[in-house]
C-alpha cells in the first residue's frame, strides 16, 4: 500500500458549491445506485431492453448462467468498494480515482481517471442521444408495437436530442447527489414501471406460436459467434454502478455507521434490479423465443402501457444522465477553481460556476450527439475497454492490494480468477463491438 497523499484525503470540501455535506440517507443512495445501474439508455446497450435477445444469443443454459455469474460478480465488486470507502485510518474515499491513487499509488490513479471519465464522457452521448430518440419516439407515435414500422422512416434525431440537451442544461444546475435524491428517485422508479410493463404485456400477449426457443444462429459460425460475444457484453454492461458508488457513498451522512448505510443500499438495489433483469429476460426469450427484438418495449401491442413505457425511458434517461455526470461536474469545477481559468466573479458565485461550466458541457456534448446519432452503436467498444476494467477488475483488484495479504489463500486465489475472467470478458465484449461496428459502418450517417 503506498503512504497517504493529502491530494487522496478526500475529506476535504468541495469548491464552487458542489456540496461536500454529507447528509444523505441510505434509501437515496439506493436510488441513485438503482438510477446508475438500471435503465434503458444505459451506456453502450439498451441494457435491460436489450436482455431478452442477450439470453437468446447465447440460449437457456449458458445465458441463464452467464447473466448470474455477471449479476453475482457486480454484486461482490461493489460491495468490495463499499469496504474501500473508509481507509484503515479512517479516511472516506471521496472518489475512485482518488481512492486507486492512495491504494495503487500515481499509476493507478491516472488509470482509473481515464477510464472513469472516458466512460462518463460517452454517457453524456449515449444518453442525450437516447433521451432525443425517446422524445422524437413519443411525438411521431414511434412506441411499442409501431417502433419497428417507424424504423422505414427517416425521422431525423438531431432536433429532439438538442431538445433533450436543454433540458439537461436546467437539470445539470442541481449542485449535488444530495440536491438530485429526489430526481435520482424517480430515475429509479422509472424503470421499475416500464419493465413491469413489458413483462406484463408479454404475458398478457403469451406466447408466440412456432417462435424458436433455441439460440440465435446466424448464417456462418462467425456470425453466431460474435454475436455471442455481443451477447455477453450486453448484460456485463447492464452493471455500472461502481463507476459513482465512490460519491454517492460520500454523500450519505455519519452516524450510522456509513459502510453498513452503503451495504443496505446496495443490497436493495441489487435485489431490485436483479428481479427485473432475469424477469425480463426470461419472459422475453420464453414467450417470444429467437425471434424477440433488440428492445423488449417493440413487444408492447397496446398503445396506452407503450406510452407510460416510453414516457418512463425519457424520464429515467434524464435522471440517468445527471447521476452520471455529477461526478464529472464536480472534478471539471474544481480544476477549473484551482487553476483560476474563469474570471474571478464566475469563481466566486457557485450558482454561476455551476451555469458556466456545467452548460457548456452540456451544450458541446449535446452538439456531438445531434452530429454523431450512431454513437450508441458503436460505443460498445468503450464498454469492453473502459467499462468492465473499471467496474469489475478495479475494485477487486485495489481490495487485493489493500488487504490481499491477510486474506486466506482460497480468497486470493478467487479475486485473481475474478480479475481474470473479467479481463478475458473485456477483450471478447471488444471483439464482439468491433465486428459490430464494422459490419453497420454504412449506415452511420452524421446529423440524422
Amino acid at each position: 500500500m503506498h503512504p497517504a497523499s493529502p491530494r487522496a484525503a478526500v475529506a476535504s470540501p468541495r469548491v464552487g458549491g458542489s456540496g461536500g455535506s454529507s447528509k444523505a440517507a441510505w434509501w437515496a443512495a439506493a436510488g441513485h445506485l438503482i438510477t446508475a445501474m438500471f435503465g434503458a439508455g444505459k451506456p453502450f446497450f439498451r441494457c435491460i431492453l436489450g436482455l431478452p435477445y442477450a439470453l437468446a444469443s447465447l440460449g437457456w443454459v449458458a445465458g441463464t448462467l452467464t447473466l448470474a455469474f455477471i449479476t453475482a460478480s457486480s454484486c461482490y465488486s461493489a460491495f468490495l468498494l463499499a469496504d474501500l470507502h473508509i481507509l484503515k485510518d479512517g479516511r472516506r474515499m471521496r472518489t475512485l480515482r482518488g481512492l486507486a491513487r492512495e491504494v495503487l499509488g500515481p499509476w493507478g490513479g491516472r488509470t482509473i481517471l481515464a477510464f472513469q471519465f472516458t466512460e462518463m464522457l460517452a454517457a453524456a452521448l449515449v444518453y442525450t442521444i437516447a433521451g432525443g430518440a425517446a422524445l422524437m419516439g413519443l411525438v411521431h407515435g414511434c412506441y411499442g408495437a409501431k417502433g419497428a414500422e417507424c424504423a422505414s422512416f427517416s425521422y431525423p434525431t438531431w432536433p429532439w436530442a438538442v431538445t433533450f440537451g436543454g433540458a439537461m442544461i436546467v437539470l445539470a444546475q442541481v449542485p449535488d447527489f444530495r440536491s438530485l435524491t429526489g430526481i435520482s428517485l424517480i430515475g429509479a422508479v422509472a424503470p421499475v414501471v416500464y419493465a413491469a410493463t413489458a413483462l406484463a404485456s408479454l404475458i398478457a400477449g403469451g406466447p408466440v406460436e412456432g417462435a424458436d426457443r433455441t439460440m440465435i444462429r446466424k448464417p456462418t459460425a462467425f456470425g453466431t459467434a460474435m454475436n455471442i460475444c455481443q451477447g455477453i457484453g450486453a448484460m456485463a454492461f447492464c452493471y455500472g454502478g461502481q463507476t459513482v458508488q465512490n460519491e454517492v457513498s460520500y454523500s450519505l451522512r455519519s452516524p450510522p455507521s456509513v459502510i453498513q448505510s452503503v451495504r443496505r443500499a446496495l443490497t436493495v438495489a441489487f435485489a431490485i434490479i436483479t428481479v427485473f433483469y432475469f424477469g425480463v429476460a426470461v419472459a422475453g426469450f420464453a414467450y417470444q423465443g429467437n425471434q424477440v427484438a433488440g428492445n423488449i418495449l417493440l413487444a408492447i401491442p397496446y398503445q396506452v402501457p407503450a406510452i407510460i413505457a416510453q414516457v418512463c425511458v425519457l424520464l429515467q434517461v434524464g435522471a440517468a444522465y445527471n447521476v452520471y455526470c455529477m461526478a464529472l461536474y464536480h472534478a471539471l469545477e474544481e480544476a477549473i477553481v484551482t487553476r483560476g481559468l474563469l474570471p474571478r466573479g464566475v469563481l466566486s458565485r457557485p450558482w454561476l460556476l455551476r451555469l458556466a461550466v456545467r452548460g457548456a458541457f452540456v451544450a458541446f456534448f449535446t452538439f456531438l450527439a445531434a452530429a454523431i446519432p450512431f454513437f450508441n452503436q458503436i460505443s460498445g467498444l468503450n464498454g469492453g475497454l473502459t467499462m468492465i476494467p473499471l467496474c469489475f477488475v478495479s475494485p477487486i483488484l485495489m481490495t487485493q492490494v489493500y488487504y490481499g495479504a491477510h486474506m486466506p489463500t482460497w480468497r486470493r486465489a478467487l479475486d485473481w480468477a475474478l480479475i481474470g475472467v473479467f479481463t478475458g470478458l473485456a477483450v471478447v465484449a471488444t471483439f464482439g463491438s468491433v465486428y459490430q461496428i464494422a459490419m453497420n459502418a454504412d449506415e452511420y450517417q452524421l446529423f440524422a
